[in-house]
């Protein structure tokens, strides 16, 4: 029973166990994706298979497992759920080789992964929680908790890392019921957390020793809002580059892609433009509308 983790919900994982037992004992139960999320299956009984990263990691990773315990370990029948029509080559490659392959998926499953299995099993709609409004300033006091907990230097922990101690803490939490579409997103806009990508591409974290304690229950402002703060040193890899790429006389930001190498780099702050990540930041970047400057004061540290 292998799952695609980053294309089925944990909320379907009794269901798809369900399904798995009409064929006889799920010996092999394993869920692929990154670590944060699927976080949850386990408590199905699922065996935890965390990918590294990369594009498409967990597809791969799952093909290749899949294909060892057809021709390695002898396992005949294999019941793979996603809805991804990714994996049709391999349920027709499997499927050639004599194995009975059971797609299961959701409505959304294309025609042509349905028809590559021997069956295919599809999935009932499963509600979407309604989660209840919570203030974002909430989760301020949960992650300033967790942060001593951290084993890298200099206060500093990870995003991905502070995702799992908080699902450890509530297996329920969602970024979401914060009014954020990520924890990242949420830490950036906060302002109350210094943060810097870390060498492996993801957001790093550490609290802000000079951040006053915001009240739960209180209105988070609006970044255009903010009042202008005093200038801080420049603690982040990427703002040290984004500056010293503005230089003195500004930066079209036309041009603001190709100085920093694309939107992979501004998608790893959990923002999906650089304007967006640009608005959080109100002491360090300012622009007149097409040409990006560095704010006054703001200094390469």
């Amino acid at each position: 029973m292998l799952v695609d983790g980053e294309n089925l919900s944990r909320d379907y994982a009794a269901v798809v166990l369900s399904f798995a037992q009409d064929y006889g004992v799920p010996t092999v139960r394993r869920v692929y994706g990154k670590a944060e999320h699927i976080i949850g299956w386990e408590q199905e009984g699922f065996r935890l298979m965390p990918t590294r990263p990369g594009k498409n990691a967990a597809d791969l990773l799952l093909s290749v497992e899949a294909m060892s315990l057809a021709l390695r370990d002898g396992f005949h029948t294999l019941l793979i759920a996603s809805s991804d029509r990714d994996f049709v080559y391999l349920f027709e490659h499997l499927r050639e080789l004599g194995h009975q392959i059971v797609g299961i998926g959701e409505g959304k499953a294309p025609g042509g992964l349905r028809k590559a299995c021997s069956r295919f099993e599809e999935l009932p709609a499963v509600p979407a929680p309604v989660a209840k409004a919570r203030p974002m300033a909430g989760i301020i006091p949960q992650i300033r908790k967790i942060l001593p907990q951290s084993k890298l230097p200099d206060g500093w922990a990870t995003v991905t890392w502070l995702e799992q101690q908080l699902l450890a803490g509530d297996p329920g939490f969602e970024a979401r019921a914060y009014g954020g579409e990520s924890l990242a997103a949420i830490v950036t806009k906060l302002g109350c957390f210094e943060t810097s990508s870390g060498s492996g591409g993801g957001l790093l974290l550490r609290d802000l020793e000079a951040c006053p304690a915001v009240p739960v229950g209180a209105v988070v402002p609006a970044l255009a809002a903010r009042p202008t703060v005093k200038p801080v040193s420049i603690c982040s890899s990427l703002d040290q580059r984004l500056l010293a790429g503005i230089g003195k006389d500004g930066l079209e930001m036309a041009n603001l892609n190709n100085v920093m190498k694309g939107q992979t780099v501004v998608a790893q702050t959990g923002h999906k433009t650089w304007r967006a990540y640009l608005e959080t930041k109100p002491e360090l970047y300012a622009w007149d509308g097409t040409k990006l400057m560095r704010a006054k004061g703001a200094t390469l540290a």
